[in-house]
Formats: structure tokens, sequence, C-alpha cells
């Protein structure tokens, strides 16, 4: 932080490779499916009305219950780390 508070982004990583700003995602479930390719690691969205996404993520509603978008075989990953998590 400076002097007034504000947030001050780093010169280095924790490993020490300069800081470039870029969201890194790492991930307690284990290896990564794929390298997120957007600034912001939004390769897959999924959304809807708040209550068929819950349902959906629950596994209590199809996919046809949500919009979804990007990387198929992300969304597959994640639909199936949400089943074996909420069974």
């Amino acid at each position: 932080m400076d002097s007034f508070g504000n947030p001050v982004a780093p010169a280095t990583n924790p490993d020490g490779t300069p800081y470039t700003g870029q969201l890194m995602y790492r991930s307690v479930f284990g290896p990564l499916v794929s390298n997120p390719t957007q600034p912001d690691c939004s390769d897959a969205v999924v959304s809807g009305e708040p209550s068929e996404l819950l349902l959906w993520l629950w596994g209590r509603r199809p996919d046809s219950a949500v919009q979804r978008e990007g990387d198929e075989e992300l969304l597959a990953a994640f639909r199936e780390r949400l089943r074996v998590v909420t069974q």
C-alpha cells in the first residue's frame, strides 16, 4: 500500500517472476483442465435465473435450464466436478 492506503501492484510474483497483472488460477481440486486464455479467466460462463442456476449447481436441473457459453470441454469438466461434490 502507498502512504494513502491505496493498493500498489507488486514488482514481482512470490516465485520471483515479474508481476504482469495477469490473473493466475490455481485449483485445490487437482490439475487444471486447460490454461485460461481470457485475461479474467472466463473461458466458460454459466448464467441464468438465480433459482435455476442454484438448482443446476446442485444437479437438480438439466443443462438446458441455464445458459452456457465458452469452452465446452471446460464446462463438461466443471459439471463433472460439481456432480462429484454435490452427491
